[in-house]
């Protein structure tokens, strides 16, 4: 086990900053991906002392993460964006946690966070002290304790920047694009995230790709219609089209007919009754705000979509002004674990 120790002086930054300015280098720093999941790498650290976000920390008793230098923009850290209501929403052995983020982790890469030891300690034992193959996302964490998120939590993971490879197993929907605008494809297997498989989305901005268990995994995709049905939803979300592992994919707002004329005029499985499916888009088109717990009450203004579920298994009403966040009002997506409820703004 290696745990990281770290001092983190204002002082030192300071110096830093002003280093850099003299000498006209100063990096290029990643703008804070809210809602973007990331795979990578957790470790722990146990300081005791101020934060880079000028608060008092102990790392041996309290729960929150440090995320890595590149994440961080401002001269002074203490007036970092990142210390202004960004959490991290962490994902490792089917448990999830979020905390806020406090501190700076010098020698983390953009997929290694650094946990304090009891955040680290709810998903794997200490003992282990670097663990792979976590997946976090940062999250707004509003006034009221409410996380906003791009994507619903769970769902559409990211599996590659634009020109990687995306390795999937199994029957995929694999989303390509960025800012709302995606191409789809269904794949079994590994493949190019490149404008020349899925053809380009949104020109001249980068793009990546985002994972999805295909149709028709129970409680990921939910049925909305029969074929010539419609579609209802509030909202943009994304509906799939098809039938026997044959899908088209339309991320618009609702609401959609369920017929070959809606999605292209190009039949996904022809001579065959096809259905479609309903699922939150990918990230960077919905914004989905926490809005209450197990067997709460969720309340908005205006009429929205609702989803209720946990890790990637939801199902979705519509609502105006509010909606009962509990088994009885939706069914249960995913028996025996916590669910919470979230409402597409």
């Amino acid at each position: 086990m290696r745990v990281l120790k770290r001092i983190r002086l204002w002082a030192c930054a300071l110096l830093t900053g002003l280093a850099l300015m003299v000498l006209g280098s100063q990096p290029a720093f990643a703008a804070i991906p809210i809602g973007q999941a990331i795979t990578g790498s957790m470790t722990y650290y146990n300081d005791i002392g101020t934060g880079s976000c000028g608060t008092a920390i102990d790392a041996t008793s309290q729960s929150f993460v440090a995320v890595s230098y590149t994440y961080w923009t401002a001269a002074n850290p203490n007036n970092d964006d990142l210390c202004k209501g960004i959490s991290v929403q962490v994902t490792y052995n089917g448990k999830t946690i979020t905390v806020p983020v406090v501190d700076k982790c010098p020698s983390c890469d953009s997929t290694r966070i650094d946990l304090s030891q009891p955040a680290f300690a709810q998903l794997a034992d200490t003992g282990i002290g670097n663990v792979s193959g976590i997946t976090w996302q940062f999250v707004y964490t509003n006034g009221g304790g409410n996380a906003s998120y791009a994507a619903l939590p769970g769902t559409w993971t990211q599996c590659a920047s634009e020109n990687g490879s995306c390795a999937v197993s199994g029957a995929t929907t694999v989303a390509y694009g960025a800012n709302g605008w995606f191409n789809y494809q269904t794949v079994s297997s590994s493949v190019s995230c490149s404008n020349s498989v899925f053809r380009d989305p949104i020109s001249g901005v980068s793009k990546s790709c985002y994972s999805e268990p295909a149709p028709t995994t129970t409680n990921a995709w939910v049925p909305c219609a029969d074929e010539n049905g419609t579609c209802s939803y509030a909202g943009t979300m994304t509906v799939a089209y098809g039938a026997n592992g044959s899908y088209k994919y339309a991320t618009v707002p609702g609401n959609l007919g369920c017929n070959t004329t809606a999605f292209g005029g190009d039949d996904p499985a022809s001579g065959v009754a096809k259905k479609c499916y309903l699922i939150g888009a990918p990230p960077s088109f919905s914004t989905w705000t926490q809005c209450a717990s197990e067997n709460g009450t969720c309340s908005f203004s205006g009429t929205h979509e609702v989803a209720f579920g946990a890790n990637g298994k939801y199902y979705y009403r519509v609502g105006t002004g509010s909606y009962a966040c509990s088994n009885s009002a939706f069914t249960d997506p995913i028996p025996g674990t916590a669910k919470n409820c979230y409402v597409l703004q």
